[in-house]
């Protein structure tokens, strides 16, 4: 049995799965433009998924009454999550970012 060709497909395979997450993260510069034409309280669901596409995530925060989309992104280095807050009848209440920390920073 040859190791190599085991070990080539090996590394495609986690090469292939990277670019996959990478291919999902967003520049956050490119979001730029398309987070500035959502406008608080007069954006709802359909124009966030027009202007950014499916979230990533999608959580519910029952003491708000918001629905949160999360988008993840990438600045600087940096990965994050662009967050969208809904409230019940689909408008935009609330628009932010979250970065992770940077590993050995405070």
């Amino acid at each position: 049995m040859n190791v190599k060709p085991m070990v080539l497909a090996a590394m495609l395979a986690a090469a292939l799965a990277a670019g996959s997450v990478a291919a999902q993260m967003r520049d956050s510069r490119k979001m730029t433009e398309s987070v500035a034409q959502i406008q608080i309280g007069k954006s709802n669901s359909k124009d966030v998924e027009v202007l950014l596409g499916k979230p990533d995530k999608v959580t519910r925060n029952n003491r708000k009454s918001h629905n949160e989309w999360g988008y993840s992104i990438y600045a600087d280095g940096q990965r994050g999550t662009l967050w969208v807050m809904m409230s019940d009848d689909g408008v935009v209440r609330e628009v932010f970012q979250v970065m992770d920390r940077k590993m050995g920073s405070t």
